[in-house]
C-alpha cells in the first residue's frame, strides 16, 4: 500500500473512532472494522500520526468522558458504561491515569484542565487556530441573562442558532443599536437533569450604549484577568466549528488551563450582518 493509500485509510479511520467514541474500541476491534490486521493497522497509524492506536482511542474516549463530567451530573458508571469501560473501577482507573484526579475531584474542580486531553486528529490541510494571551482590564457592563439547555450529543453549546436567536428577541429593548455587542458565556451543568446540560448567555453592552428599560437590564462587572484572544471572521455557520476547535483541539494542544469564568464575545462592528449569516468577533476564553 503506497502512502497515498495509507492515508486515505488513516483518514477515514479517523472519522469513523470520532462516530464510535461510545464503543469499546480495542485494537483488535478497529482492525476488525478497518478490515486490516492489528499489526498493520497499528503500524502505518503511529506512522501517520506519531500515536499508537491504542493510546489515541483510549485518549479519546477518556476526554469525551472528562467532557460529559464537567457539564453535566450524570452518574459516574453510566458514563463509564457508556463509552465501553465494563465497570466503574476500571473506568476510574484509566481516567486518573490519563487526567491525574479521579472522576469526581475531577468534575468538582472549579478549573476545566485541558493539558491531558486528547484532542481530535483531523487529518486534513486546515490552518490551524491562531491566538494572543491577553489581559483585559476590568468591565463594567450593561446586559441582559438567558440559561439555554440541551440534551448531551446536541453540541448546543456550540451552536451559534441560540446565541442569535437570544440578540434576535433582545433587540427590540434597544433603543438604538450600540456599535458594538458583548456576549458573556457560562457554562454550567444543567440543575435538575442526568442527560441535560446547560449554558448561560448574556447580551450585553457597554453603559453608554445600553439605552435600554431598567427592567430589562443589570449591572456585570467582569474583573480584570487573563484570556487567550481568537478572532473569527466568517459566516454564520461556521462558528461552530471554530468554538469546537477551541476547546478540543487548541487548549489542549497548547497546554492551557481554562479558569473559572465567562467567555467573552466581542462584535465589532456591531452583527449588521446577523440577518446576511455573517459574524465579526474577538472571542476571548478565561484561563490561568
Amino acid at each position: 500500500m503506497n502512502r497515498i493509500m495509507q492515508e486515505s485509510v488513516i483518514k477515514s479511520l479517523l472519522d469513523w473512532i470520532e462516530e464510535n467514541l461510545h464503543l469499546p474500541l480495542s485494537v483488535d476491534y478497529v482492525a476488525s472494522k478497518a478490515g486490516y490486521s492489528k499489526w498493520h493497522l497499528q503500524r502505518i497509524f503511529k506512522d501517520h500520526t506519531g500515536i499508537t492506536l491504542g493510546d489515541y482511542t483510549r485518549g479519546r474516549r477518556l476526554s469525551e468522558c472528562a467532557t460529559i463530567l464537567k457539564i453535566t451530573k450524570r452518574d459516574i458508571y453510566d458514563i463509564a458504561l457508556e463509552y465501553g469501560f465494563d465497570s466503574q473501577p476500571h473506568f476510574c482507573r484509566a481516567f486518573k491515569n490519563q487526567f491525574g484526579v479521579t472522576p469526581r475531584a475531577f468534575r468538582k474542580s472549579e478549573i476545566l484542565e485541558t493539558r491531558q486531553f486528547c484532542a481530535p486528529i483531523k487529518y486534513n490541510s486546515e490552518p490551524s487556530l491562531e491566538a494572543n494571551i491577553v489581559t483585559l482590564e476590568k468591565m463594567q457592563l450593561v446586559g441582559k441573562k438567558k440559561e439555554i439547555r440541551s440534551e448531551v450529543g446536541d453540541n448546543e453549546y456550540f451552536n451559534f442558532n441560540s446565541r442569535m436567536k437570544s440578540w434576535d428577541d433582545h433587540f427590540p429593548h434597544l433603543v438604538d443599536k450600540p456599535a458594538s455587542l458583548i456576549g458573556l458565556v457560562d457554562y454550567i451543568s444543567a440543575s435538575n437533569s442526568k442527560r441535560e446540560y446547560a449554558f448561560q448567555y448574556t447580551m450585553a453592552t457597554v453603559p453608554s450604549d445600553a439605552n435600554m428599560p431598567a427592567d430589562n437590564g443589570e449591572l456585570i462587572t467582569i474583573e480584570k484577568g487573563k484570556y487567550v484572544k481568537f478572532q473569527y471572521d466568517g459566516a454564520m455557520d461556521g462558528m461552530q466549528d471554530f468554538l469546537y476547535k477551541i476547546y478540543s483541539v487548541y487548549l489542549s494542544k497548547n497546554k492551557l488551563i481554562r479558569r473559572k469564568g465567562e467567555d467573552i464575545e466581542i462584535y465589532t462592528p456591531m452583527m449588521s450582518s446577523i440577518k446576511n449569516h455573517g459574524i465579526n468577533c474577538q472571542y476571548y476564553v478565561p484561563i490561568i
